[in-house]
């Protein structure tokens, strides 16, 4: 599945920068990528990754649609659709995606004439005329996702809890997901640090007020990435669409309704796409500069040595209960649910002593 994903991040991408260099880029960004090996090596990770899969192939069919306006194409977009909701809801954002695409291509084309902007900026008149466009295709499939979205809410609520908020209330679960978003980010520039357990024992400690300082600093790091890439996006710039990407995926876990996981690394495997994206475009520029090529191949092979040494020493890991417990402990003392699986294990073994010191701890 990891090896289809990949595949898929590669005709995405060339079709979206139109350039070969950054696809294989984006591809080999994503294969590597260490915070990846919570949704590959864990084996119930595999939603993740086969909702991704069905996520990336419908929009990558829905960009086949929109060269060839062959209806086909737009009858497997909603097959796709359909088939990743059903594996994990975060694929409810994929109409989002295609309309962000459709916003920026319909600003790439033609400029419209002043009768048709009227006296509304250009990026305004085009998301207008997006949604008057495609007004029978937006419409079913936005009333798709509200359906998903109350299934998984209402029907099958075995993933939320409607009444605990993290943080005992909606503002404090707020500033914590802003805090959550910047640890993401963090995890994707410089995954060093790989945690199996962020949700007990405060291993991810939640807000407490706004005037704390990370709180603060979160705010600032996400209000300027979103002001970047609305600003970008309004230019037409790929940075912009991957920035409202990354945010428009990670949406379905950011506790908008109250989720029994406060945080996870297997929920980025979406979004990274996003980041893979805008690396491997920025990347490329610096290779097609003659003067900078040898520095910019320097970084790229940096880069993927660090994030392949990585995720080789991460699944080490995930080899057994054992060595995964042992190293959430290691790097996250404070996990309630490290000590108690490695107590498990320890008991499963006979070592009484050291499951009786485990469940102490716990």
């Amino acid at each position: 599945y990891h090896f289809f994903c990949c595949w898929l991040v590669f005709l995405l991408v060339r079709k979206l920068s139109n350039s070969f260099s950054a696809a294989v880029l984006a591809s080999l960004l994503f294969a590597l990528h260490p915070v990846h090996t919570e949704a590959v090596s864990y084996i119930s990770g595999r939603r993740d990754v086969l909702s991704t899969l069905f996520f990336l192939l419908g929009f990558y069919w829905f960009l086949r649609y929109r060269e060839e306006d062959r209806s086909s194409y737009l009858a497997g977009v909603f097959f796709a659709y359909i088939l990743g909701v059903l594996t994990k809801e975060m694929a409810v954002t994929l109409p989002a995606v295609m309309f962000l695409y459709d916003w920026k291509r319909e600003m790439d084309g033609p400029v419209p004439s002043a009768a048709a902007v009227g006296r509304f900026p250009r990026w305004v008149a085009a998301f207008l005329a997006v949604f008057r466009k495609s007004f029978w295709l937006y419409v079913p499939a936005m009333a798709l996702g509200l359906f998903v979205v109350g299934y998984y809410l209402y029907i099958t609520p075995s993933s939320t809890n409607l009444e605990i908020y993290w943080g005992g209330s909606p503002y404090l679960t707020f500033l914590t997901t802003i805090k959550i978003l910047v640890k993401y980010l963090l995890l994707l520039l410089f995954p060093w640090t790989l945690i199996a357990d962020y949700n007990s024992g405060q291993v991810f400690p939640l807000a407490q007020s706004i005037t704390e300082p990370g709180v603060l600093f979160s705010l600032a790091i996400v209000i300027t990435l979103l002001v970047l890439s609305v600003r970008w996006f309004t230019k037409s710039s790929l940075y912009g669409f991957a920035g409202l990407f990354f945010f428009l995926t990670i949406l379905p876990v950011c506790h908008i309704i109250p989720h029994h996981e406060l945080m996870s690394e297997h929920f980025l495997y979406l979004p990274s796409f996003a980041f893979c994206l805008a690396l491997a475009v920025l990347l490329d520029r610096y290779l097609s500069v003659v003067t900078l090529r040898k520095w910019a191949m320097a970084g790229v092979s940096v880069i993927l040595l660090f994030y392949a040494v990585r995720t080789v020493v991460r699944n080490q890991d995930w080899k057994d209960e054992y060595t995964l417990w042992s190293a959430t402990r290691r790097d996250a003392p404070s996990s309630i649910r490290a000590h108690t699986n490695l107590g498990l294990v320890y008991l499963q073994r006979r070592d009484y002593d050291r499951a009786i010191d485990s469940f102490r701890q716990s």
